[in-house]
């Protein structure tokens, strides 16, 4: 692993300002994906990062790695954000994107709030997951929905011998 090729992150030992190098390390994985700069690879030290991680760009994101040796411990990124959305979301990426050993959790629902699911994949067709843990926490009544102007049932009425009657 060399700063060429990748961002690196410390959620304890890093800095937003900082370089995001081997050396000198980024805070958080937003952080991180920030300063990409054409780099392929974000490293991920062990730990919990309270943010939701959002993908628009064929990335690879590995975690498992002991802070500041930068040697493979096994130990997974935990993804935990502290308020309501997906701790992953994949979006419109047309290249391939890894993650690996990597823990996403996201908040329970409250009542109204986003979702509580841990992962939403759209529109990316090449998405590896390795050593990945999803998690689901409970779920909540959402918003109510809005009501129907008064005396509005339908706008058309079914045909007798059609599909729609």
């Amino acid at each position: 692993m060399v700063s060429e090729y990748g961002v690196f992150v410390d959620g304890t030992g890093g800095s937003d300002v900082n370089a995001g190098t081997k050396d000198s390390p980024v805070k958080s994985i937003g952080a991180a994906l920030g300063k990409l700069g054409g780099k392929p690879r974000v490293y991920v030290c062990e730990g919990t990062y309270a943010e939701h991680v959002k993908l628009t760009s064929a990335v690879s994101l590995y975690g498992g790695f002991a802070c500041g040796a930068w040697s493979y411990s096994g130990a997974k990124a935990r993804v935990a954000p502290s308020d309501a959305g997906y701790a992953l979301e994949i979006v419109g990426v047309s290249g391939a994107v890894t993650i690996s050993d990597a823990a996403f959790v996201p908040a329970a629902g409250t009542a109204g709030s986003l979702s509580s699911v841990s992962g939403f994949v759209s529109g990316s067709t090449s998405v590896t997951l390795r050593r990945v843990e999803l998690e689901a926490k409970a779920g909540a009544k959402g918003k109510d929905e809005a009501k129907a102007a008064a005396g509005l049932l339908m706008t058309s009425m079914p045909t007798a011998g059609t599909l729609d009657g």
